[in-house]
């Protein structure tokens, strides 16, 4: 992707989750660190926010722990009447393009960084793969193989529902979601018992993940 336009925009114009767009990340994430960063040093990393033309309306697309932990701030500040809180302009990076790349580019950005539940991450490929058409339209958007992506996809369609929740919940973890995720017989249909038996051993410590 080409390098973004940096423009100001007040913070009060920024919206989240609104206009089809959906942060890939679910679970909730602590942002102590990061909101103390932002209160001691100022933002750093800018936001990236979708200029939508139709509307027009601004949306966030990347930088939601960054955006939660200045509306904190913002929220704390004892302002002087006629002042202006802090982070009342913001220098933002100024994303043009479609719904399907603006997606692209917060799953990406959640990707690299190691607290994305493994179930978070699935589903937003799977979902980003269903608007693309083919996996390795996905993986060519986001960088990264199509057997990555087909490992994700298989996340979403070979699981169990209580196989996700123990995935989502950090009860087991990617790689051993994906040895669960071979439990499927040759029409791709899931072996229910057998899953849900090997989900067991793991949850009672009787499978040996070198590592887990």
């Amino acid at each position: 992707m080409k390098q973004l336009e940096m423009v100001d925009i007040a913070f009060t114009d920024i919206e989240l989750n609104v206009a089809g767009f959906t942060n890939c990340r679910k679970a909730h994430i602590p942002y102590d660190g990061t909101k103390a960063s932002i209160a001691q040093d100022g933002l750093i990393t800018p936001l990236t926010v979708w200029f939508r033309e139709e509307e027009p309306r601004h949306v966030l697309i990347s930088g939601y722990l960054r955006h939660a932990s200045m509306s904190e701030l913002r929220a704390e500040e004892e302002v002087a009447e006629g002042d202006e809180p802090s982070f009342s302009t913001l220098w933002v990076a100024k994303f043009e393009g479609d719904l399907t790349n603006a997606m692209a580019i917060n799953i990406a950005e959640n990707v690299h960084r190691d607290n994305l539940n493994g179930a978070d991450q699935a589903e937003a490929v799977h979902h980003l793969v269903g608007r693309l058409g083919t996996q390795m339209a996905a993986a060519q958007i986001l960088n990264k193989s199509q057997p990555w992506v087909s490992m994700q996809c298989s996340l979403v369609t070979n699981l169990l529902p209580e196989v996700t929740l123990a995935l989502r919940n950090n009860h087991i973890n990617t790689r051993q979601a994906l040895l669960l995720a071979k439990y499927v017989n040759k029409a791709g249909q899931i072996l229910v018992e057998e899953q849900l038996a090997a989900l067991d051993a793991i949850l009672n410590g009787k499978a040996h993940d070198p590592q887990a």
